[in-house]
């Protein structure tokens, strides 16, 4: 679920341009993609931190300009977007929602964009929603969670070795994923349709309890976002 960093080191001969910046690469044109995240990638990235699981709204904030690069008028118009998307949603976790979206999610969107626009090969996007309950649930879907269910092996760590639904969904995941190695579509018959992206739908799967199909999922943060100057690498 960890999309490829805009920024890797270009050295003329092995890397000669920077992949996907500014625009898709050609030698993998016709190549399909299948990209996305978890919805909480930093639970695992950042939480190595005990103290970002207890935030309040004020260290919330200095965290926030830390990792995410932004403060002042905009950090607040960010903060109330997800806010107002996210209700009952405590300090850390718009902490983790904010610094997943800002530090992975808005790359792999990218990149997606990008292939897009390219038009040779279609991208397939997902937003791995699935949330573990081991530690009270505080990790909710951390980075890396989608492996076990990538191999069809929900049980093989203690992050999937219970919760709602893990045996349908690694029965949907390892199927989309086998069908994409096998024929460059992800689609088969466990899974609702799933369209490729584009800009003007930004068709996303949703791999959870109920695994559906969205247009543009958390769109108002995704604009939130957006606004801002480009993530940080």
């Amino acid at each position: 679920g960890f999309p490829l960093n805009l920024s890797p080191v270009v050295d003329g001969r092995s890397l000669p341009i920077q992949p996907f910046d500014p625009v898709a690469p050609e030698i993998s044109a016709t190549v399909p993609m299948l990209i996305g995240t978890t919805r909480t990638e930093t639970t695992f990235l950042l939480g190595s931190d005990p103290s970002n699981f207890a935030l309040d709204d004020a260290t919330m904030r200095q965290k926030l300009q830390q990792f995410v690069g932004v403060a002042g008028a905009d950090l607040d118009k960010l903060i109330a977007v997800y806010r107002k998307d996210n209700p009952s949603a405590s300090p850390s976790d718009l902490f983790f929602l904010i610094t997943t979206d800002r530090m992975t999610r808005m790359r792999a969107i990218t990149q997606a964009e990008r292939k897009a626009v390219q038009g040779k090969a279609p991208a397939y996007m997902y937003l791995f929603a699935w949330e573990t309950p081991v530690l009270g649930g505080k990790l909710k879907s951390p980075h890396g969670i989608e492996n076990d269910f990538v191999f069809g092996r929900a049980g093989a760590s203690p992050a999937t070795a219970s919760g709602p639904g893990r045996k349908t969904l690694a029965d949907q995941v390892s199927g989309a994923w086998t069908a994409f190695a096998h024929t460059g579509d992800p689609n088969h018959m466990s899974l609702p349709h799933w369209q490729p992206y584009s800009e003007s739908e930004r068709a996303t799967m949703v791999l959870d309890v109920r695994s559906r199909l969205e247009k543009d999922p958390g769109r108002g943060e995704r604009l939130a976002q957006a606004g801002l100057a480009h993530p940080r690498t």
